[in-house]
């Protein structure tokens, strides 16, 4: 991952945690001391459906593209972007437990990534066998003591209700991040008294990659609203 200045990791970390941004609510950063903050990369983890052949035909055949980026960094797409899957839509369908267990790998991936350690079990949760290489290398440093967490979740909102679960945008409980609704509790009503702007709590989702109590849906980010965000 790209970083355009490790040495500004510590002033990124102090500056977004003092702002109090809602992306880093309930993050495991806020366990970790200032300089223990300095080598943690925060990461954006983006998704989407992509048509590959046959665009605007019948016979279109498409992938679920996923890949990370560094926030911080400054740098061409070619550069700062790492891909991580490309899933066919058909195989996908073929195959229903499929991207269930595709998240379930990239959320055990993600912890031992923010531990900064080798991981210590498979993402199935059995330990290694001993004497294999996963075994001697459980636990060590991972990358001379840097870490990495995802902050943000990229996506249209197509993306977020078929590859992430959260509600659908024309449901009658459109928001992933509070309980506002189409009746009682409007979602345009924004009365300092009004129950959901109060009770502000993301979702629970189906979706393997939030099985990890630091990654959740104050996370999510729509494409339509990353242009207000600072990086």
């Amino acid at each position: 991952m790209v970083v355009a200045n490790p040495a500004k990791l510590e002033e990124y970390w102090a500056e977004n945690l003092r702002a109090d941004n809602a992306l880093l609510k309930n993050s495991p950063v806020h366990q970790l001391s200032a300089t223990e903050r300095s080598k943690v990369v925060p990461l954006s983890l983006h998704g989407d459906g992509v048509s590959v052949t046959g665009l605007g035909k019948v016979w279109q055949q498409g992938v679920e593209a996923c890949s990370l980026q560094s926030v911080a960094q400054r740098s061409s797409t070619r550069r700062a972007c790492f891909l991580l899957s490309l899933l066919p839509h058909a195989q996908l369908t073929e195959q229903p437990g499929l991207l269930d267990n595709f998240w379930k790998c990239l959320a055990w991936s993600l912890h031992y990534a923010f531990l900064g350690v080798w991981p210590t079990c498979d993402p199935c949760g059995r330990h290694w066998p001993r004497g294999t290489r996963h075994a001697q290398r459980a636990g060590k440093p991972l990358a001379a003591g840097h870490r990495a967490v995802v902050t943000l979740l990229k996506g249209d909102l197509d993306y977020f209700l078929k590859s992430l679960a959260l509600p659908f945008a024309t449901s009658l409980e459109p928001c992933s991040l509070c309980s506002c609704n189409s009746s009682d509790r409007h979602w345009t009503d924004f009365n300092p008294s009004n129950d959901w702007l109060q009770n502000m709590e993301p979702k629970a989702s189906t979706c393997p990659l939030f099985s990890r109590s630091y990654l959740s849906t104050w996370q999510v980010a729509p494409l339509k609203t990353l242009k207000t965000l600072k990086p």
